[in-house]
């Protein structure tokens, strides 16, 4: 597991450029009219949140069965949005 500070989340964050994001439709029209668009902004929002999912996927106060999905969607998401 990363260790995460406060400050590196919130570069992720802040990285995000949340104002573009929201301006963004997730509609199934414009996934249909751009799929492959719709899918980067989605992978800029999972990357964003990323470490924060790590964090809950790690955190024992978190039952375990709930962490599992999160590691699976974790991995899942690592496998759709390739960094770089």
């Amino acid at each position: 597991m990363a260790t995460y500070t406060f400050e590196d989340i919130d570069r992720h964050i802040d990285a995000l450029e949340l104002t573009s994001v929201e301006s963004h439709s997730f509609t199934t029209e414009a996934i249909e009219a751009n799929p492959l668009g719709v899918l980067k902004e989605i992978c800029k929002v999972y990357r964003a949140i990323q470490p924060i999912l790590d964090i809950l996927r790690n955190l024992p106060l978190i039952p375990e069965k709930w962490r599992n999905v999160i590691g699976i969607f974790i991995t899942l998401m690592d496998n759709i949005c390739p960094e770089g």
